[in-house]
């Protein structure tokens, strides 16, 4: 379509080219008919034509807000997905299994304000379907579950993590693990029993188990929801047996 209004263009602009010539010389006959509109138009009519201009643009004014809700409703969806998982790892301590450091790999979903109008996106919650009741997503660093996101802010909601002898992403510093935590690692990880452990306010709330002998992808239907808007939905899916990108999402088409 762009191609075609490309051609239309040059087109015109060729015989624009052609006629430009002639017109500069004939130019006050060229101009008799503005001269015949103009010598209609009176104090009253120009009157009435800036009055009309000036209550069209107070009138755009007023609804040029309900227009830009109605059009990011119709195109563009307010809230945005950053592609691409955002991975930290947290250090333990010092914590190790039979001499190998232990690290928390956690996974966050990143979501940002895609509103046209430039307002806030309030009270943003992410709520994660798979068993039992949905889990809400705890906000990154907080244990709030809902945040208000201004335009051109992000925010970040823990999907869960993965306890591991490898470090997938940007360190950051935590606890060492108590010996009663320890004990539920202790022998699965050697083993390579990895469980990826969906959060809720920080709280492990399930786990989902990686045997080396019967892999599989874990798909999680993952809706993230804000005040007045239209809700949307992913599917995230998990991928423990890759050695990269292990957990990534998907639109629902």
């Amino acid at each position: 379509m762009l191609r075609f209004w490309a051609v239309f263009g040059f087109t015109l602009t060729l015989f624009g080219i052609f006629w430009v010539p002639k017109d500069l010389e004939d130019w006050q006959q060229a101009a008799e008919p503005w001269k015949r509109w103009l010598a209609m138009v009176d104090q009253n009519t120009a009157l009435w034509v800036f009055s009309f201009v000036a209550l069209t643009y107070i009138f755009w004014i007023d609804i040029r807000p309900f227009y830009l809700r109605w059009r990011e409703r119709s195109t563009k969806h307010p809230i945005e997905i950053t592609e691409g998982i955002f991975v930290q790892t947290q250090t333990l301590g010092g914590t190790k299994i039979n001499g190998k450091a232990l690290y928390f790999n956690k996974f966050y979903l990143v979501v940002g304000n895609g509103k046209a109008s430039g307002e806030t996106l309030r009270k943003v919650q992410c709520r994660l379907f798979l068993f039992g009741e949905p889990a809400l997503l705890g906000v990154k660093n907080t244990l709030e579950t809902s945040v208000d996101i201004q335009h051109g802010a992000v925010a970040l909601f823990e999907i869960g993590k993965i306890a591991s002898f490898l470090s997938f992403g940007h360190f950051e510093f935590g606890e060492e693990l108590g010996a009663e935590k320890l004990k539920s690692y202790e022998y699965n990880i050697p083993n390579g029993h990895l469980m990826f452990e969906v959060t809720e306010k920080n709280k492990s709330r399930y786990n989902l188990a990686y045997l080396p002998d019967r892999p599989n992808i874990w798909e999680i239907l993952l809706v993230i929801s804000a005040d007045d808007e239209l809700s949307k939905r992913i599917i995230v899916k998990v991928d423990m047996q890759k050695e990269k990108e292990i957990v990534w999402w998907e639109n629902i088409q």
